[in-house]
């Protein structure tokens, strides 16, 4: 089996101490040895922000190819029996997403999956699906009756426990014309039981409205709270966490466009801001931002990852392969009572390119 860890060797370098401890550094690259490198379409990593000690997670993409989402279905990774349960279950779910005719078959875009770092012993999977984006006009069949009857039956192991059932259904009958049900998920490893819920395509004023129509228990000065950031980005996405009733901690992940040459000066703003009110040092906003780039096979000579170079030589030299580095976006938490707390995802994403078009990108 091709793992990860050649495709996370390669990456790690361009990630600084400011953002990694050394152990975490190899926790990293043990936790890819139990990855098949096939699974992945796309992985990143967590990165807490903030004075403590630095702390990186781990998450990966899958999907939506058939043959990648078959892999899943019948793959095993190189864990030991403590989380085999779990596995059981995200497998149960990728051979329904694989096969035609499913309901996940035909609703599901993607799949992430996300480790909590340190110990890989202790790495409990949380688990994201994706719903397929629904194009204007379609035909609705059900809405999003299929993630409560089709979806997280599978992922509670059988039938999806009342409580959350009642939460969801009040969640998705209060989301606002346009928004969309970004992704989905579980994480069985945290000390409350929780689905979390991500929306997209909400305005700020959406989402003050949404979080008083689902009852949020943080009261009133989110409004504020929005009207400070938002405008650094283009997009938002909300995440709630749902049980019974709406839970106090929420989070809205910030986007920035950056590949549009008029919003490349918006991340080195937005994460100056995130410095100056103490949610990220400054050497931390220098690292994210030192991080973007790309990894070109051509400057790796006899150590690009193995199953990538076997491709690049099958495909000749009209393509390029390319690890591209984004930083994909920030996330910052909000619960009453505590104080906030930021985190920035680091994505890393091969790509097949025409060589010129990043002749003169940074590496």
């Amino acid at each position: 089996m091709q793992t990860l860890t050649p495709e996370i060797n390669l990456v790690l370098p361009f990630i600084t101490g400011d953002l990694v401890s050394p152990p975490a550094r190899q926790r990293l690259l043990e936790l890819g040895e139990a990855i098949p490198g096939n699974w992945v379409a796309q992985f990143g990593f967590e990165s807490w922000l903030g004075a403590n000690e630095p702390r990186l997670d781990f998450l990966f993409k899958a999907g939506p190819s058939v043959p990648q989402r078959q892999s899943l279905a019948a793959g095993k990774p190189g864990f030991g029996p403590a989380h085999a349960g779990q596995w059981e279950l995200i497998s149960n779910f990728c051979r329904l997403w694989s096969s035609p005719g499913s309901a996940l078959f035909e609703n599901v875009h993607d799949i992430w999956v996300e480790f909590d770092l340190p110990g890989v012993g202790h790495a409990t999977p949380g688990f994201f699906f994706g719903p397929r984006e629904r194009t204007p006009g379609a035909a609705e069949t059900g809405g999003d009756q299929w993630i409560l009857d089709e979806a997280l039956p599978v992922l509670f192991g059988g039938e999806l426990p009342a409580e959350p059932g009642r939460g969801l259904r009040r969640c998705f009958a209060a989301a606002p014309p346009g928004a969309r049900l970004f992704h989905v998920g579980l994480l069985p490893g945290r000390e409350t039981r929780f689905v979390r819920l991500c929306f997209k395509d909400l305005t700020p004023a959406g989402i003050g409205q949404f979080l008083r129509d689902v009852a949020w228990p943080g009261g009133g000065g989110f409004d504020q709270i929005l009207a400070e950031w938002a405008p650094l980005a283009n997009d938002c996405v909300l995440d709630i966490d749902v049980w019974d009733d709406v839970l106090p901690k929420i989070g809205i992940e910030f986007y920035v466009w950056d590949r549009l040459a008029a919003h490349r000066h918006k991340w080195p703003v937005f994460l100056a801001h995130l410095a100056r009110t103490g949610l990220a040092t400054a050497e931390q906003a220098q690292a994210l931002l030192s991080w973007r780039g790309y990894c070109r096979q051509g400057n790796y000579p006899g150590t690009w990852p193995e199953r990538l170079a076997r491709a690049a030589d099958v495909l000749g030299s009209y393509h390029e392969s390319v690890y591209e580095r984004t930083l994909h976006h920030v996330k910052i938490s909000f619960a009453p009572g505590l104080p906030s707390r930021a985190k920035a995802y680091l994505s890393a994403k091969h790509l097949w390119v025409n060589s010129r078009s990043v002749d003169h990108a940074p590496v």
